[in-house]
């Protein structure tokens, strides 16, 4: 039941978003929510929001449908109230946030001179929201400090990773497709997100829009949760070992440059983006 639930979900949040995108860019665009892109052109910013607003618009019927009494009722509110903690924080940071302070040192140098950035206030209420979702997949203390870690590294990877149109909702993607295939039970409660992406991302190879921190912060989080939900906590052990990796690789060097140096890394990055 559930299975099917998963892919109708999909199809449906998938024509919510072709319907709604549209009058998302353009409330963007009248509101002045612009920023340039890694070409220098001025696109409709943070349409992060955009895609939060389409999942919340299309889960609270279905949640007054489903009624409290519903077994994953929990899991689903505290998904809501994580996901939309994270683009709100992403929204700030999108719309006032300093682009002077960068990585984990630039904002630890900002905290100590005095200065709250909005990536750090982003990143402690990031973790906040990651804890939060964490009660919710997990059943013990350990699984509970398993889960939040790796929520939270999700989230911020994904961030990490937006840096060229399309590569954090084709890697979303990617491993959605896969927990789709392997955790049938649980696609269900995040299938409207991928609906919702596959309806968006034309926009985002295309160069007509950009996703935002809102974005990157709305797509890790629910992948995230959606990990914690389908791994036992040694196969979470091993993800957030490789994040930790991934972070400090970030850190210090380029993922972009990384990615062009890799033949196969830069095709699957590239594809379907349109070129200059």
């Amino acid at each position: 039941m559930n299975g099917w639930m998963a892919y109708l979900l999909l199809v449906v949040f998938f024509v919510w978003g072709k319907l709604l995108f549209p009058s998302g860019l353009s409330f963007l665009n009248q509101h002045g929510i612009v920023a340039r892109n890694y070409q220098g052109k001025a696109l409709p910013a943070s349409m992060g929001v955009c895609l939060m607003w389409g999942l919340f618009t299309g889960w609270v019927p279905l949640l007054l449908l489903l009624g409290d009494h519903h077994p994953t009722y929990p899991v689903l509110l505290m998904m809501l109230v994580s996901s939309l903690t994270v683009c709100l924080l992403g929204w700030m940071d999108d719309t006032i946030g300093s682009k002077s302070a960068k990585g984990w040192k630039g904002h630890w140098r900002s905290w100590k001179q005095g200065a709250w950035t909005t990536g750090a206030m982003k990143a402690w209420g990031g973790g906040m929201a990651a804890a939060l979702a964490a009660a919710a997949t997990s059943s013990g203390v350990i699984e509970w400090l398993m889960d939040t870690l790796m929520i939270a590294m999700m989230t911020n990877w994904l961030n990490l990773l937006d840096l060229r149109p399309g590569r954090s909702l084709k890697f979303f993607l990617l491993f959605g497709l896969a927990l789709l295939w392997t955790a049938p039970n649980e696609a269900w409660l995040f299938t409207p997100l991928m609906g919702l992406v596959l309806a968006y991302w034309p926009l985002d190879l295309a160069g007509k829009a950009m996703l935002g921190d809102s974005g990157s912060n709305l797509l890790g989080i629910q992948l995230g949760m959606w990990l914690a939900l389908a791994t036992s906590t040694g196969t979470a052990l091993i993800l957030v070992a490789l994040l930790l990796g991934g972070h400090i690789f970030a850190e210090k060097r380029s993922i972009t440059a990384w990615i062009e140096r890799n033949r196969w890394m830069a095709y699957l990055d590239a594809l379907g983006r349109k070129q200059p």
